[in-house]
């Protein structure tokens, strides 16, 4: 179970700041993602095999009318993570997320030791499924310009009484300033990035077939699914 897990668990490295992380869904972001296939860095795990693990609440109503254990999402191979620091930022043509990282296995070696940021392409604000998704590390620090191109660096507006730059900027901003396929698909930022401790926090599961990641500040569950298409259950 050991080694399957660790085979998983890029899905749930995630990041340490609120300045935005993560890695690709089917692509580990060492090379630029091609936005033309889905992510790469989780597979589903016995998928006939019933783990024990059941999800609650809110969790368990989607994992049902998915199909539950026989569905796309199969098991669970974790409990739920609650009480996660998260940061999201809506562009033109998807969103990004970033969650703060979390172990919820031993085996969480290679993946755990950096954040992740996830770009999820095609959502429009109201869309309630689509493709792909892809997970990047998020590797940007305090010693980094936060803008990581002059296309980033673009007009500051007012949120919640104070001034932020549209961007994107800091872990946002490098991964898509450093992947012309993330540029292209999400567009321009159409909101400054907002999350951090002062914010309502996310919690997330992984299953043998991908990752729910629910964002109270959008009101959305986001579902992962291992093969890189994604769908979003509104609350």
């Amino acid at each position: 179970m050991t080694t399957r897990l660790s085979t998983l668990v890029a899905m749930l490295a995630l990041a340490c700041s609120p300045s935005g992380g993560g890695d690709d869904p089917v692509r580990d972001a060492s090379s630029p993602v091609d936005a033309s296939s889905p992510v790469d860095a989780f597979r589903p795990v016995d998928a006939d095999r019933d783990t024990g693990l059941r999800p609650e609440g809110r969790y368990a109503t989607i994992w049902n009318d998915l199909g539950a254990g026989e569905g796309r999402l199969g098991y669970p191979l974790a409990d739920r993570i609650p009480d996660t620091v998260c940061a999201w930022q809506p562009f033109e043509g998807g969103t990004m997320l970033w969650l703060e990282q979390r172990s919820f296995a031993e085996s969480c070696v290679e993946f755990c030791d950096k954040p992740r940021i996830f770009s999820i392409d095609g959502f429009d604000g109201v869309a309630t499924a689509g493709d792909p998704y892809y997970r990047h590390p998020d590797d940007w620090d305090e010693s980094l310009d936060a803008f990581s191109c002059a296309e980033a660096d673009r007009t500051e507006e007012s949120v919640l009484g104070s001034t932020k730059p549209l961007g994107p900027v800091r872990g946002f901003g490098k991964v898509w300033c450093e992947n012309p396929e993330v540029q292209t698909a999400m567009g321009a930022a159409t909101r400054p990035e907002l999350g951090g401790p002062g914010f309502e926090r996310c919690s997330s599961q992984l299953f043998q077939g991908g990752l729910v990641v629910h964002n109270p500040n959008e009101s959305s569950h986001w579902v992962l699914f291992e093969d890189g298409d994604w769908q979003r259950v509104p609350e």
